[in-house]
């Protein structure tokens, strides 16, 4: 995944000094500057070959990273319906991921940050996505779930059951076949049932 990082755009920098909060500067050569002021071209100098593997988002003060930095996982029908996981690499070995669930009046928010990491980009959605599955999934079957009391009386139930079958096939099949088939695995049963 490509980052591009706008001219005094705050980053993380992990160098050979450890851990620095600095400013996305301008290139020089083969070079990219990044200073402790932003939209200042004097700093230290990193190579381009190195800006990838070793600049990352900043988050803010609270570790929360903002939207516009984050990969986005979603399925959305409307306002009224959509599972959204949002994700960044925030450095070297630290994935930051979130979660926004809405489904009829009922919903809920959680902002992407540090708090939430986990080492590797699979490890993170491992960490949110089969929870979701599991709701989505009960709501799919009709079973009593928190969401359920959300839907609209004038809308049919089984809307709402078909949009939720929707959703767990589209977000499994955005995912690598690889990571996609170790969730599906570890939410099936010895016996390869459904687990939920």
């Amino acid at each position: 995944m490509a980052r591009k990082y706008k001219r005094g755009q705050e980053v993380m920098y992990y160098g050979v000094r450890g851990v620095m909060r600095c400013y996305f500067g301008g290139k020089m050569g083969a070079y990219r500057v990044l200073s402790s002021t932003p939209y200042v071209d004097t700093g230290w100098a990193v190579p381009l070959s190195e800006v990838e593997t070793s600049v990352f988002p900043a988050p803010n003060e609270q570790g929360v990273f903002d939207r516009q930095v984050c990969d986005v996982l979603e399925y959305r029908v409307d306002s009224r319906f959509f599972v959204r996981i949002e994700y960044v690499q925030a450095g070297p070995e630290l994935w930051a991921i979130g979660q926004s669930l809405q489904i009829g009046n009922n919903g809920r928010s959680i902002p992407v940050s540090t708090h939430l990491s986990s080492a590797t980009f699979e490890d993170a959605i491992k960490s949110v996505l089969p929870k979701l599955l599991l709701e989505l999934a009960r709501l799919a079957a009709g079973v009593d779930n928190p969401f359920d009391r959300s839907v609209a009386r004038n809308k049919p139930r089984k809307t709402t059951q078909r949009r939720a079958q929707d959703a767990i096939y589209h977000l499994l099949n955005a995912l690598p076949s690889v990571l996609r088939n170790d969730i599906v695995m570890s939410l099936s049963g010895e016996n390869g049932e459904f687990d939920g």
